[in-house]
């Protein structure tokens, strides 16, 4: 085996370390009421984060600050990695 294959072995193997830690602390955070990807808010939870109004975010939406949610009237729900780009206050 070559150096570059050694190392190639090596980055690989601490990849896989990685990416179980990666997995197992997901799991945890889903566990203590975390928040995925995919996981969906309501207006007032984003407002509630965003600490404005409902008004506010729907304001937000309607000037393109904010993507549109899925679904009509109150069954409106915005996916967390969708406002992503609001960094850790969403």
């Amino acid at each position: 085996m070559t150096a570059l294959e050694s190392q190639i072995a090596a980055l690989t193997e601490e990849n896989r370390r990685l990416s179980a830690k990666v997995d197992y602390l997901v799991e945890i955070m889903t566990a203590q009421g975390g928040e995925r990807k995919n996981d969906l808010l309501t207006l007032e939870q984003i407002a509630k984060r965003l600490h404005v109004s409902t008004r506010t975010v729907t304001r937000y939406v309607e000037a393109g600050k904010l993507p549109a949610p899925t679904g009509t009237g109150r069954a409106r729900r915005w996916r967390v990695r969708d406002l992503d780009f609001f960094g850790e206050a969403v």
